[in-house]
């Protein structure tokens, strides 16, 4: 069952999945899809036919030999035989080439589905590894299922006309002749079957293996590891547990590639038997004068190709949906994961923002993360949360905008009661583990919502409101347009420069509800002061949660909430919270005793 509580695709035919398949692939690019089609049947038709022509030019040529026939029948047969023959290989060029010419623009329209996808599912599924390996299996068979149509396609447009053409010539030959294609051909597929379920094991096996492998890597040669990887000196570590993961994914896939390949083994074993089978029939229908010696002639001549292209469809086309099989099932199923539900307006209404007994807990967890949390934000009020770490904090500030969904209780938004799973527009937070996009700077901070026009004084004023100094030629030599990235060829910032611009990105957005959770924990203490008094202004016309564990910063706010392992502890002002010698005092103690200190 999916996560949805509906049954996945595991348990659906190659058909089903085809017809899946075919109508986002047939929209990326139709004129591909239906000329690949018909190109398909013709080249069918005509490889048929072309046996046929052979055993009209076999025939004719033994009756001029016999002295039956005159030579014009022969020339005239021979030039139509000549003239099927090259037009069904400009077929087959024509077929092999069409695929690779609307591939890349397929498999980009599929990978935008992906992320579209990705963007509408809930941000809870990221805190489940399943999703991780999900969305890695659906990228690796997003490309797998575009082969797979184009594959299936094959099969269905060229191949089975061709056996069923091939068939009903063979049978008016001698019904035992296309008998024996089928007995043949069936105990194959059977193997195949085999095949595809070995293979579908595997990739459900693997992924999160090689999922752990990337990661591995990524701790060995990625930037944003290697620094510290050196300095601890943690090289052979990362690279033992690198080993480790990829000598698993070589045995899973051996292991699979074994089994794989004694069915086909197997399946060639039927098909010599197969094949010395027909032959012996075709000889004694020729002896029997069930045949004429053209028919012999041209039944020989084409009998290798046939199973050739037997062997070519088993061993290749449909060894290759085979394999492919678990990673398309899988692309499937994350395309079929439950999006959010887009409910209500588009922007949060400016009012009062409740909360009655909210609690959460994370997936593949039994422990409440936050539990029975009451409270009431006014419009245009600042609320801080604080707390220690664990307290809750953080999953709060996700809750309260909507990124994570109560697992009970609700969340009302001045009328609007949205559970938690807010759909507004104008929420805007800066979140504490905050994102280094390698972009240029202007990019960095319009990305919040691009829809608004980001002229250069917008920016430029934002920017210098969180001490973000454009002007500064040694910090940004082209000013807005400055590449945030050494890798393509910028500069680099410090932790904090970086939280600047992530607090600008944060402030850009249009918003009547903002969430600042550690806005300053990688800025300097000194300059601290300056931004919270920012902080205090810009969100005057604003309602506003700030998350923080430094206790100086909650004099802004005009209420302070205090957690304590995911529960409310205590409510009000700095005074009153002071009068209640609760929670806050404690923490409130702890952080001055380091301020008073005597050096």
């Amino acid at each position: 069952m999916g996560r949805d509580g509906k049954k996945g695709t595991k348990g659906k035919g190659m058909l089903a999945l085809f017809c899946q398949l075919a109508v986002p692939v047939f929209r990326a690019c139709p004129i591909g899809f239906l000329g690949y089609f018909l190109l398909s049947i013709v080249q069918g038709i005509l490889l048929t036919f072309e046996t046929v022509l052979q055993q009209r030019v076999f025939d004719e040529t033994a009756g001029l030999i016999t002295s039956k026939n005159s030579f014009e029948p022969v020339m005239v047969s021979i030039i139509i035989f000549g003239c099927v023959s090259i037009a069904g290989q400009i077929l087959s060029g024509a077929v092999n080439v069409v695929p690779d010419m609307f591939l890349d623009r397929i498999d980009g329209r599929l990978s935008y589905e992906i992320h579209q996808k990705a963007s509408r599912i809930s941000p809870l599924y990221y805190e489940e590894a399943k999703t991780l390996d999900d969305i890695n299996k659906a990228e690796k068979g997003k490309s797998r299922a575009v082969m797979f149509v184009f594959t299936f396609w094959m099969v269905a447009a060229f191949y089975v006309p061709y056996y069923f053409f091939m068939g009903s010539y063979l049978f008016s030959l001698n019904p035992i002749l296309a008998v024996s294609i089928v007995l043949v051909f069936l105990p194959v597929m059977a193997i195949q079957l085999v095949r595809t379920k070995a293979l579908s094991r595997l990739e459900d096996e693997a992924a999160p293996v090689r999922r752990q492998n990337t990661y591995y890597e990524g701790c060995i040669v990625n930037r944003e590891y290697f620094k510290e990887t050196r300095q601890l000196g943690a090289f052979p570590f990362f690279h033992k547990m690198f080993m480790e993961t990829l000598g698993l994914l070589q045995k899973l896939t051996f292991k699979a590639t074994l089994k794989a390949n004694m069915t086909e083994l197997c399946m060639r074993l039927f098909t010599v038997a197969g094949y010395s089978g027909i032959l012996y029939l075709l000889f004694s229908s020729l002896m029997g004068g069930d045949i004429s010696i053209g028919a012999f002639t041209a039944v020989f001549a084409s009998i290798g190709k046939l199973y050739s292209l037997m062997e070519e469809v088993v061993c290749g086309h449909i060894a290759r949906l085979a394999s492919n099989y678990g990673s398309i099932h899988n692309y499937l199923d994350f395309m079929a994961l439950p999006e959010e539900k887009k409910e209500g307006g588009d922007k949060l209404p400016f009012s009062d923002i409740t909360l009655e007994k909210v609690g959460f807990i994370y997936p593949n967890s039994t422990d409440f993360a936050l539990k029975g949390i009451s409270l009431t934000i006014r419009k245009g009020e600042t609320l801080a949360i604080v707390g220690e770490n664990g307290s809750g904090k953080s999953t709060l500030a996700k809750v309260l905008c909507g990124l994570y969904p109560p697992t009970e209780g609700k969340i009302t938004y001045g009328l609007d009661e949205s559970g938690g799973n807010c759909p507004a527009v104008n929420i805007s937070a800066a979140f504490q583990n905050f994102q280094r996009y390698q972009m240029p700077l202007r990019d960095n901070i319009n990305i919040s919502q691009k829809n608004r026009p980001a002229t250069d004084d917008i920016l430029t004023a934002i920017a210098d409101e969180v001490g973000v100094r454009t002007d500064d030629v040694s910090r940004f030599p082209q000013s807005l347009d400055t590449m945030l990235s050494r890798e393509f060829g910028g500069v680099d910032l410090s932790g904090g420069e970086w939280q600047r611009i992530a607090i600008a990105r944060s402030l850009y957005r249009e918003s009547r509800f903002i969430i600042l959770d550690e806005p300053t924990s990688a800025i300097d203490p000194y300059e601290e002061a300056y931004l919270y008094e920012k902080f205090a202004q810009i969100t005057k016309e604003r309602t506003a949660v700030l998350i923080t564990h430094r206790l100086g910063a909650v004099k802004i706010a005009d209420k302070i909430a205090v957690l304590k392992k995911g529960r409310l502890v205590g409510l009000g002002t700095h005074s009153q919270l002071m009068e209640e010698n609760g929670e806050y005092v404690r923490l409130f103690q702890s952080q001055k005793q380091w301020y008073e200190m005597p050096y």
